[in-house]
């Protein structure tokens, strides 16, 4: 398998268990909802999937975009707002933050807060940073034990630092899709990388 093309796909059975298969076609790597971008596993700088606007000038994956709709009426309904603080980011997006957060942390530093470009799943139009879901706030603590129901998971949890290689970001959802996602919350998983039986990614 070539390491920069690593996925998952999605079969689910009768029982509605989920299966995992390994494939790295192009065609169905760069449709799949489970593609992994990671500081090991990196997206070619041209990578670009079909997006669309939501909410004002953020963009997202059409079927992305449909499930944060769900999510955010019902974190409202539950008495918890929200709204995005960032979406999609091109390769060139987020190499321009990830020098802005050189600039005034360090490398070190950056590395531990921002992807570096071709590594953040940003790009993949699949992630979202949620406004007011930060610390142990009562959205954050909502969108733990509640998003995996509109298919998302919290993907930098506080437990999961040494095999992502991020710091906590309790506001940072990854769209998966409802069978993994709930299979995941099940399992009581933390780390696509664990999950999918891939290894830690700690570091570049």
């Amino acid at each position: 398998m070539a390491p920069n093309a690593t996925t998952r796909l999605a079969l689910v059975t009768s029982a509605g268990t989920v299966q995992v298969s390994a494939s790295t076609t192009t065609t169905t790597l760069n449709a799949s909802l489970w593609r992994v971008a990671n500081k090991r596993i990196a997206l070619p700088s041209n990578f670009a999937p079909a997006l669309v606007t939501s909410s004002g000038s953020f963009r997202l994956r059409r079927d992305c975009a449909a499930a944060y709709g769900s999510l955010r009426q019902a974190a409202a309904r539950a008495g918890h707002p929200t709204g995005f603080t960032s979406a999609y980011r091109s390769y060139a997006g987020q190499l321009s933050l990830y020098n802005s957060y050189v600039r005034s942390l360090g490398r070190v530093g950056a590395d531990r807060q921002c992807a570096r470009a071709g590594h953040s799943e940003h790009q993949l139009g699949l992630s979202i940073d949620l406004k007011g879901s930060v610390g142990t706030s009562a959205l954050a603590q909502w969108i733990a034990a509640n998003g995996w129901r509109y298919g998302f998971i919290v993907r930098y949890p506080r437990t999961a630092t040494r095999v992502t290689g991020f710091e906590w970001e309790p506001w940072h959802v990854r769209y998966v899709g409802g069978p993994l996602a709930a299979d995941y919350a099940r399992r009581k998983a933390t780390a696509l990388e664990s999950y999918f039986g891939l290894p830690a990614a700690p570091s570049y």
